[in-house]
């Protein structure tokens, strides 16, 4: 009996430190490199980023960086990183972080490296520091805010071993108890469901499979094939406070890391795509030759020519467009544009679904722009699809393939067009030519419809599709402060005082201006962008109509592209009657 017992007990710790030996991943993390530290105080999130260089030929580059956001407030900041060593050493502030003060700044490898004086660090786009005792206080609001710090660190990287107690004993706990009652469970079996020994062990092996996904989690910082940050696992403690989000976090974290998952994603893909080579879902199209089309919003409608206005919309949109530009002319604005942007099935519909057909009548775009020109000739209303056709034949790439934005050449014309258009009415008005910018080739990562299709480069690799990058040739005047108010509304104003001729220009508009907005800001003194994100109509927070009441806009800008022509619907005029 004793000996029965001990057998049991011996078989019940077997269990358990199996149990725990195969989830070891969720509570110890063991990685050889090198730490950063240091305490964060700042009235907003900063989106630190940790640049170092590995060898003596290389300079800062963002192949060799690390990102950790950090919320408002006062923090202890932990940042490793996984390499063998570190030469130099350089930490960014993120963009426009206002006032920000750091304290115990460290890098640890083998030895640490304490930087206590801040006249040993070289400083970049800080509009003002100063140092107390340990504090460095540092103040931007500029763009590309970063301290370098002047000597080599030359450090070697070290091991280092972390256990999440709270994770481990959880684990412990669950795994012992399992464990007992597994081995009470298959001391009975064979007698209690008179079954053969083989139904014992398939049902230990399959207990035991359950655990092949947590014995090795992946501790990469980004994922190259989706290129985007994966999930930071974030403690059952943090700060001294209960993480009541810890199963979210848990959940985004292990999704993104188990052992086995880029796997079975290939070979969902490879299997899906085999079956269906022109499949879909909610939210994007495979078509011809790699091109791939967003499917949300109704595109689909839109691209056929089925889902034209009605006569009475096409006469609620010109009662609106008039009203919108009386309502800017009384508060001083000059001139307002309305801007229409071909969608990317308009222009490059040739690479579209063949078994999806177009009718046999104008497009939504079309019959609006037509009706505009004919019955409000005062409206001044752009759409340049002819001349970015022209464009395209000539053997110009306009648009990604992998997402749905047109690329920076597709976007440069854009701006060109409609800047021809501007100085007719502004002659002083000086734009950017082609000649004004280096145009290399590149990867310019814009593939929101390849996300959405949950694609991999085993099947769909993006990174074989080249984009013409333009660099310009002068340096940047202009300087950005971008105010995220909420998910759905972003305000963005430019400030270039070293223009001759200087006019101020206002925005309401979606994602595709987003893509020349740094043209503008090159060409005017002021541009303040209003970006309405998702579709959603042009709508501004109470707070943000001092900007269109100011009476100090010159030109009024209003863009949207072509599956959300129904803003038109709704559109008001800033602040109009609140």
């Amino acid at each position: 009996m004793i000996f029965r017992q001990t057998r049991h007990i011996i078989l019940l710790v077997l269990l358990a430190g199996l149990a725990l030996f195969l989830t070891k991943g969720f509570w110890l993390f063991a990685a050889k490199g090198v730490s950063v530290s240091f305490t964060s105080q700042a009235q907003r999130l900063v989106a630190y980023q940790v640049f170092y260089t590995t060898s003596q030929e290389r300079s800062f580059n963002s192949e060799e960086k690390v990102t950790h956001d950090v919320e408002a407030g006062k923090h202890k900041v932990e940042i490793f990183i996984p390499i063998e060593k570190m030469l130099r050493f350089r930490l960014d502030l993120g963009q426009f972080p206002q006032e920000v003060i750091l304290s115990d700044l460290k890098v640890s490898g083998e030895k640490t490296v304490a930087m206590e004086t801040l006249s040993d660090f070289t400083l970049h786009e800080i509009d003002s520091s100063k140092q107390d005792g340990k504090f460095f206080q540092l103040t931007s609001n500029q763009p590309d805010p970063y301290i370098i710090y002047k000597s080599p660190v030359n450090l070697q990287a070290k091991w280092q071993v972390r256990i999440d107690y709270y994770i481990f004993f959880i684990i412990l706990v669950i795994s012992l108890l399992s464990a007992h009652k597994i081995v009470q469970y298959l001391a009975q079996f064979k007698f209690k469901e008179k079954t053969s020994r083989i139904d014992i062990v398939f049902v230990t092996v399959f207990f035991v499979l359950l655990f092949i996904p947590m014995m090795k989690i992946s501790d990469a910082e980004k994922s190259e094939k989706e290129n985007r940050m994966l999930a930071k696992y974030v403690p059952f403690i943090k700060d001294g406070q209960i993480n009541l989000k810890y199963s979210t976090n848990f959940e985004s974290w292990y999704n993104d890391r188990f052992l086995g998952r880029d796997f079975l994603i290939n070979i969902y893909n490879f299997l899906e795509k085999r079956i269906n080579p022109n499949r879909g879902n909610k939210n994007g199209l495979i078509g011809d030759d790699g091109w791939l089309f967003t499917t949300s919003s109704n595109s689909i409608a839109m691209y056929r020519h089925a889902n034209l206005f009605t006569e009475e919309e096409l006469q609620t949109i010109g009662k609106n467009l008039t009203e919108f530009v009386a309502e800017a002319k009384k508060r001083g604005v000059q001139e307002v544009y309305f801007y229409l942007s071909n969608d990317k099935e308009s222009l490059y519909g040739e690479y579209y679904p063949d078994w999806i057909v177009q009718l046999d009548q104008p497009s939504r775009l079309e019959q609006l722009y037509a009706f505009i020109k004919q019955n409000y000739p005062e409206i001044k209303m752009f759409n340049f699809a002819n001349q970015l056709r022209n464009i395209k034949n000539q053997g110009e790439v306009l648009f990604f393939k992998a997402g749905t934005h047109m690329n920076p050449l597709g976007a440069f014309y854009e701006y060109h067009f409609l800047m021809q258009e501007i100085q007719k009415d502004f002659p002083e008005l000086n734009p950017l030519s082609l000649q004004d910018f280096y145009v290399e080739e590149g990867v310019v990562d814009d593939k929101d419809i390849y996300k959405a299709l949950n694609l991999s480069d085993s099947t769909y690799d993006y990174r074989n599709f080249r984009n013409l990058v333009l660099k310009l040739k002068k340096p940047v005047n202009a300087t950005w402060n971008i105010n995220k108010v909420n998910t759905n509304y972003h305000r963005m104003e430019s400030c270039n005082l070293k223009l001759k001729k200087r006019y101020r220009i206002i925005t309401l508009n979606d994602s595709f201006l987003l893509y020349y907005k740094n043209y503008m800001s090159e060409t005017f003194s002021n541009v303040v962008v209003n970006l309405s994100r998702f579709g959603r109509p042009f709508e501004i927070p109470r707070q943000m109509c001092s900007d269109w009441e100011s009476n100090k806009n010159d030109i009024v800008l209003v863009e949207t592209t072509e599956r959300f022509l129904d803003r038109f619907l709704t559109l008001e005029y800033p602040c109009s009657g609140k």
